[in-house]
């Protein structure tokens, strides 16, 4: 696959998504504590379930429901560099909750990504390619070396339309006495015959369907890249 932050989840929101990582999604429970051998687990075991999915789905459209509501859990990653260009970058990697609400027009999603470790000035791609390898061991490795990052980050505003939907993204991480600041618009999307899956993305730089996410370091700007995959 090469250097990636993840393995790509997003092949059908288009080729600027399509380029890049996957995060594994796992059932868990927003808001508790995750020790780092727990959270390799979630990811690397849980890589292989939103696979399953896609694969499972192929080329057919997502059964979108049209009443009721979910909960999707699973796990959320996170890289944050000064310029695009640079190949380390503070990484972070978490656990994530999204709740979709269905209705005939679409419905609507709100999400929490908490439960953050991070580490700053290490590879942006290696974490990714340990969890796209199956490798639980190098991602535990990895993560000991992670260290707890304060705060979360918030979801609101989705808006959903056919399988795929938008969400505003908020809030702050403080790790190492840095504060991380999160704004704009990311999107996600469906997956699974019957939306068993749920994605987001969110990037500095633009997507396909115009949405951007805005970082800041301490009030300065900085780009990077949030994934959250989740299943329910």
């Amino acid at each position: 696959m090469g250097d990636q932050m993840i393995l790509s989840t997003y092949p059908r929101l288009g080729a600027a998504i399509s380029a890049l990582a996957l995060l594994t999604a796992c059932a868990g429970t927003s808001g508790s504590s995750t020790p780092e051998g727990d959270l390799a687990q979630m990811l690397v075991d849980n890589a292989q379930a939103i696979a399953d999915l896609e694969n499972e789905q192929g080329n057919t459209r997502t059964t979108m429901p049209t009443s009721g509501s979910a909960t999707y859990t699973g796990t959320v990653t996170a890289w944050v560099a000064d310029n695009d260009t640079a190949t380390n970058a503070r990484v972070f990697a978490g656990e994530a909750e999204m709740t979709a609400r269905f209705t005939n027009a679409g419905g609507s999603v709100t999400g929490r990504f908490d439960n953050f470790l991070a580490k700053d000035d290490v590879n942006k791609f290696a974490l990714g390619n340990a969890i796209g390898a199956g490798d639980e061991a190098g991602v535990r490795d990895l993560l000991d070396g992670f260290s707890q990052a304060d705060g979360s980050l918030t979801l609101s505003n989705g808006a959903i339309a056919a399988a795929e939907f938008t969400a505003d993204l908020s809030g702050t991480l403080t790790h190492d006495g840095d504060r991380i600041a999160f704004g704009g618009t990311g999107e996600g999307q469906f997956v699974g015959r019957n939306a068993e899956g749920a994605k987001f993305y969110g990037s500095t730089t633009a997507t396909g369907g115009g949405n951007q996410i805005t970082i800041t370091e301490n009030g300065a700007g900085r780009v990077g890249e949030v994934y959250a995959n989740t299943t329910r």
